[in-house]
């Protein structure tokens, strides 16, 4: 989640470095390759900022391929379980890479989103059940899991699931029975 570098932000480098130059801690020529480097970046399009992730991406996938190759070749791992592996992270890879799409097109068209009603049903509904005491940590496992699986799908992004979670455990949380002394168990 970088930020856009603004001029003001470039200067501040500039005279940052500039000291660090005069102090010895870095070269003249690092020093500007850096600024090369910042100045790219201030200047680059959201397409080349996408076109960059999916180079990477691949980058990394063919580096991940060779390393695996080289694995079955040594008889350290079998074909199937390398290709497994490989498929794994090139479909956890092209998730990211359309979530950053999507991120950049400044909406989530791609990923399913929960509606505020319904987000607002689900957190009375949870909220009901802190009150009686019925969320347990079995509950919270399931739930996880559910939504990890609607992240691998495309169906929801992962912010979205740490925010769930996180409101699940504050939940959890509230449910701690203070009242004969013992805070550090929760209610079952």
């Amino acid at each position: 989640d970088q930020k856009k570098m603004s001029q003001a932000d470039y200067d501040d480098a500039v005279k940052k470095m500039t000291e660090m130059v005069k102090a010895g801690t870095i070269t003249r020529e690092q020093m500007q390759q850096r600024l090369d480097r910042m100045k790219r970046a201030m200047s680059a399009t959201p397409n080349q900022e996408l076109d960059a992730l999916k180079k990477r991406f691949e980058e990394r996938l063919r580096a991940m391929g060779k390393n695996l190759r080289e694995q079955v070749a040594a008889g350290e791992l079998d074909a199937d379980d390398a290709k497994a592996k490989y498929d794994a992270a090139e479909k956890q890879m092209w998730i990211r890479y359309r979530a950053a799409e999507a991120k950049q097109a400044g909406n989530d068209s791609d990923q399913k989103k929960m509606s505020q009603a319904d987000y607002d049903d689900a957190v009375k509904k949870m909220t009901k059940m802190a009150k009686a005491g019925t969320i347990t940590r079995e509950d919270f496992v399931k739930a996880m899991a559910t939504m990890e699986k609607m992240v691998a799908a495309g169906e929801l992004t992962q912010a979205d699931m740490r925010a769930r979670l996180g409101a699940m455990r504050q939940m959890m949380a509230a449910q701690i029975d203070d009242s004969n002394g013992d805070t550090a168990q929760p209610k079952r």
